[in-house]
């Protein structure tokens, strides 16, 4: 007979895939899903509940995929996991996080428990965020779980910040110096930023003047130009309203000044609160700090000159002869008498809005010191019907008509003030005529003329400016082109403050008379505004063959 074979049967194992569960007590109602929300700027959150991976075939797992299905707020958004020391590699890139190395089941539910989203954007997108999750065992995938996460955007409030390169060593907050010229203006900002990363508009701007030892003389102002908003200022709060985009209102805020109106402000410190809105909530306040200087002491100011005054008594003026003067005054300071061939000081009744000094007959241009021009002065002036001015050389010079013993001068301020102003003065110095020869026989010149010319005045003159040498036929000591003889035109490329040039100039002509004068006249097409257009020629006899 013939033996049958025994076959043993050989069992096959079927490779199941991974199971994946992001909330299996079910907490949220939704498992193997997980549902959970994201406030905006409260941190990253943990997006699973209490996770566990089954695989009744496989002990460990060699990959997990996390994705943000739809990536919104760019690289706003990111996932994070802490991996600890079990030995897990993480990688991130464009809203997904890998996970790899082969480990047990229990290993990567630790790890995948510690996921976290995180949206770092100032106004993200509100909707919700798909994010799945995927293991594999090495052979099978898992089937895909999702955590819904709900984005709640929240309002950003506005930011200021009057020190945006903190160059104070206190941003957000400023220093705006030192406040030293009563009655005139100070601008407070110099790099101020204010944003809201949430919201396009702009609802309010204000700012608060806090203490105001010197009352409504205190005043805070801003330049609306054509920002279409609006501004009131009560009690030391300036308010500016209206919609509109941070970058007008920062425009704005860029003009914003303190003024104190009296003469004597109270020494100290000065705080401005900057405070904006924009409808839902505020900014955080920022600060500017403004010190008041002590100005019943003389100040120290560059370029000035203080001098001090007693009180209740009228004083002479003192050092302010020759010298180009702007005054400061702000009770009423004057002297006594009046001599137009001297120099001349008088200013307003203490009730006057202007107080000046102009001094030296008008010889040298001065600059009224509140900055006003000459017109704004004269209309200033023009409507104290007590004082009288007029003008000379084009300059005001203002006389009081009121005698020093019918004045109240209880009140006289301390000290005034002077300042040189720049001025430039043309002059010729020497005039050598020894080197033009004169032709008896023909009256016939020729030769070169020499002249030195000095700019007298404490600018550089940096325009060209033309010399001419002539015969004054008809002796009007002028030059007058159908009448008199030119002899010789140079051209001066400028001239420096205190410095003498020595031009020799080429000359010839016939000369009506022999042995005349021969007249140099510096700058003869007046194109330098001198402090002295009346010393411009110099003249000098011919010279005669022996």
């Amino acid at each position: 007979s013939t033996a049958t074979p025994s076959v043993t049967p050989t069992a096959v194992v079927q490779n199941n895939s991974p199971i994946l569960n992001l909330d299996t007590d079910n907490s949220g109602g939704n498992s193997p899903d997980f549902a959970t929300a994201f406030v905006e700027d409260a941190g990253a959150l943990v997006i699973v509940d209490d996770v566990t991976i089954t695989d009744d075939t496989t002990p460990t797992i060699t990959s997990a995929a996390i994705t943000i299905t739809n990536l919104l707020d760019g690289d706003d958004e990111q996932l994070l996991v802490s991996t600890g020391t079990t030995g897990i590699s993480a990688i991130y890139s464009n809203g997904v996080l890998t996970l790899l190395g082969r480990y047990p089941l229990a290993t990567y539910e630790v790890v995948l428990g510690t996921i976290q989203y995180e949206n770092r954007s100032d106004d993200p997108s509100t909707e919700d965020r798909l994010i799945t999750f995927v293991v594999s065992d090495g052979s099978l995938l898992s089937s895909e779980v999702t955590s819904t996460v709900s984005i709640i955007s929240t309002n950003d409030s506005p930011v200021v910040d009057l020190d945006a390169d903190n160059s104070g060593g206190d941003s957000p907050n400023a220093d705006a110096g030192t406040y030293d010229m009563p009655r005139e203006p100070i601008a407070l900002i110099d790099d101020a930023v204010i944003y809201d990363s949430d919201d396009s508009d702009l609802e309010l701007l204000q700012i608060t003047l806090v203490g105001m030892p010197d009352g409504p003389a205190e005043v805070l102002q801003v330049d609306l130009g054509t920002s279409g908003l609006t501004s009131t200022y009560v009690n030391g709060v300036l308010t500016i309203t209206g919609t509109a985009p941070a970058e007008t209102y920062l425009s704005v805020l860029n003009t914003l000044t303190y003024t104190n109106e009296t003469y004597l402000p109270a020494s100290g410190q000065r705080m401005m609160e900057v405070v904006i809105g924009d409808g839902d909530s505020f900014s955080q306040s920022a600060i500017i700090t403004l010190g008041i200087a002590d100005v019943s002491t003389l100040p120290n100011w560059p370029g000035w000159t203080c001098l001090s005054w007693l009180d209740n008594q009228p004083q002479d003026w003192v050092d302010v002869s020759d010298t180009p003067t702007v005054f400061w005054d702000t009770f009423g300071m004057y002297n006594q008498g009046y001599d137009p061939l001297a120099t001349v000081a008088y200013a307003l009744p203490d009730s006057g809005p202007w107080q000046m000094l102009f001094v030296e007959n008008g010889r040298v241009p001065y600059t009224v010191f509140s900055g006003e021009a000459l017109s704004d002065l004269t209309t200033e002036l023009a409507r104290q019907p007590d004082d009288t001015y007029f003008v000379r050389d084009g300059f005001v010079v203002l006389q009081w008509n009121e005698t020093a013993t019918t004045v109240d001068d209880s009140q006289i301020f301390t000290y005034f003030c002077y300042s040189a102003q720049p001025y430039v003065d043309l002059e010729p110095t020497t005039l050598d005529t020894s080197n033009l020869m004169t032709d008896l026989d023909t009256l016939a010149v020729s030769g070169s003329i020499g002249l030195d010319v000095t700019n007298s005045g404490s600018a550089d003159i940096n325009n060209d400016f033309d010399i001419i040498f002539y015969e004054d036929l008809n002796g009007n000591q002028t030059y007058e082109a159908k009448s008199d003889l030119l002899l010789s035109t140079v051209t001066q490329s400028g001239l420096a403050a205190g410095e003498t040039v020595t031009i020799d100039a080429p000359a010839g002509g016939r000369m009506r008379f022999a042995g005349d004068l021969v007249h140099a006249f510096v700058d003869s097409q007046n194109v330098i505004i001198e402090a002295d257009e009346t010393n411009n020629i110099l003249y000098a006899q011919c010279s005669l063959p022996e």
